[in-house]
């Protein structure tokens, strides 16, 4: 299977940093830094196993129209810690 690039767009980024500089501000800068790494592992998942998620039937998205989606959870439980 060829390789799957998964684009980020700016604004998603500039979301990113915005929860980490949150958990900054909160005194907790590890637990950003933790949950951003997380998010953006989950999204090379993407990549990797572009399959993931459940299928979500006639899901109507902006981009595709109407249309079948998978939907994947990027955080779910505890974030790992190392």
């Amino acid at each position: 299977m060829p390789a799957v690039t998964i684009p980020i767009a700016r604004s998603a980024l500039h979301d990113l940093e915005t929860v980490r500089a949150w958990y900054v501000e909160e005194g907790v800068p590890d637990v950003g830094v933790r949950l951003v790494a997380e998010i953006l592992r989950r999204i090379q998942a993407l990549a990797d196993h572009p399959d993931l998620g459940r299928v979500v039937p006639n899901s109507i998205s902006p981009f595709y129209g109407n249309s079948s989606n998978r939907h994947l959870a990027l955080c779910t439980g505890a974030i790992p810690s190392g």
